[in-house]
């Protein structure tokens, strides 16, 4: 789609044609989407929704907890840093996991009564922005988003102590989510679990893969397709509790088999359409860090075309490259778009607010991809390198593609909802 836009514009073009002895990319990039952006709208999809009770956090103050993380973040988790926790079992560094739950950031969409402030998706979404631009690996989607809202949930419907997730929100705990399920980061297909029930309560014994964070978790939930449909597991960590570390693509990503022994577990009940929520909640909040993925290593590309000299010009000056970044920015922009419209329509409670979820989950991971390889390829063979960054953002993208699903999967979901209409 974006393709056709940028090809069939030629007055676009001709506006970066002008600038063709200019070295700020940036500026020229922005000039062809301010050609292009208003032909292309979201709003359809947003027309007609329902709006409910929406978060009552402001537009300032969003700004300033994107403005004070991002300052944060920029003096404690540099590139070199991130190296730093690659030999962290946990693959971080752990003062920025407290760090992050004493600024009140871990839950920070729950209620007050479980040490939440109410705060919005966009609000998540601006948090998960900032630490996708520094890939920094912290469980912030599956244990702060994910793990505390199903457990959230579960308090008010099994009685779970609440004590677990004033443990989490306060950073000295971690919940990892495991299985087969609409919420699950990596589902395990050939998970099989043998489920016990008898009158002392319910053990669990098999074993499960691709658990992110699973080998230092205290607590986790897990998700399993058995004969009596869809069944969750709330599981504290013990030393029946056996983990093994996988090997992954990411040096930063840790992904553990786990092997129940006879563990006891406590059965979690949730209405399905509670579920569709948490995992609308969990794919935009994966988006919205891959989003902020994308924009650092397109902005280090940029900053690359502006520098790196060949023949006695910029190589962002030539028109093969100029082309292609704005291509790619444009692809970005309509990315991010759909991202903040799904997190909007979340807040709202709109009826389309799990397609439009659908749109932005499959659209941001095929730009992540797309924009990380091209940007290899506009740096030339030093990003071929282990001393430069852009193979981790690459490793990082590869990493997302089946996290919560595939591309294909909420394609398939985006468009079948049309045909119910």
């Amino acid at each position: 789609m974006a393709r056709a836009f940028v090809i069939g514009n030629m007055s676009s073009i001709a506006c970066i044609d002008q600038l063709e002895s200019s070295v700020n990319m940036r500026t020229a990039v922005r000039i062809l989407v301010q050609c292009t952006h208003s032909r292309l709208s979201i709003k359809p999809l947003i027309a007609g929704s329902e709006k409910s009770k929406m978060a009552t956090t402001t537009l300032e103050d969003r700004n300033a907890i994107r403005e004070s993380l991002s300052r944060y973040l920029d003096a404690n988790s540099d590139w070199a840093a991130l190296r730093a926790g690659f030999a962290s079992p946990r693959g971080y560094v752990d003062q920025i996991w407290s760090n992050f739950a004493s600024m009140g950031l871990l839950g920070c969409q729950l209620a007050p009564k479980f040490g939440g402030v109410d705060a919005g998706m966009l609000d998540v979404v601006a948090i998960a922005e900032q630490i996708g631009k520094r890939l920094i690996p912290i469980p912030y989607v599956n244990t702060g988003v994910v793990g505390l809202e199903l457990l959230s949930l579960a308090c008010a419907v099994n009685a779970l102590p609440k004590t677990i997730i004033e443990q989490i929100v306060a950073g000295s705990k971690v919940v990892a989510i495991a299985g087969a399920g609409p919420c699950v980061p990596y589902e395990d297909e050939s998970c099989v679990m043998k489920v016990i029930d008898s009158p002392t309560g319910v053990t669990l014994t098999g074993k499960v893969k691709f658990v992110p964070q699973g080998g230092f978790a205290d607590y986790y939930v897990l998700c399993l397709k058995t004969g009596l449909g869809l069944e969750i597991f709330f599981i504290e960590s013990s030393p029946a509790v056996l983990t093994q570390v996988m090997q992954t693509n990411d040096p930063a990503q840790r992904l553990a088999e786990i092997d129940f022994n006879d563990v006891p577990a406590i059965r979690l009940n949730y209405q399905p359409n509670t579920l569709k929520s948490v995992q609308s909640k969990a794919i935009v909040a994966a988006a919205a860090e891959q989003l902020g993925a994308t924009r650092a290593i397109f902005d280090l590309t940029l900053e690359y075309l502006r520098t790196r000299y060949q023949f006695g010009r910029p190589i962002g000056s030539f028109q093969a490259m100029k082309h292609l970044a704005a291509e790619l920015y444009l692809n970005l922009e309509h990315a991010a778009s759909a991202v903040y419209a799904a997190a909007e329509l979340l807040e709202e409670g709109g009826d389309q607010a799990h397609r439009c979820a659908a749109l932005a989950c499959f659209t941001m991971k095929d730009t992540f991809r797309e924009i990380t390889a091209h940007s290899i390829q506009m740096h030339g063979g030093i990003a071929y390198t282990q001393e430069h960054v852009a193979h981790l953002f690459w490793r990082r993208a590869r990493s997302a593609i089946t996290l919560f699903g595939r591309p294909q999967y909420h394609r398939e979901n985006y468009l079948q909802s049309y045909e119910v209409l």
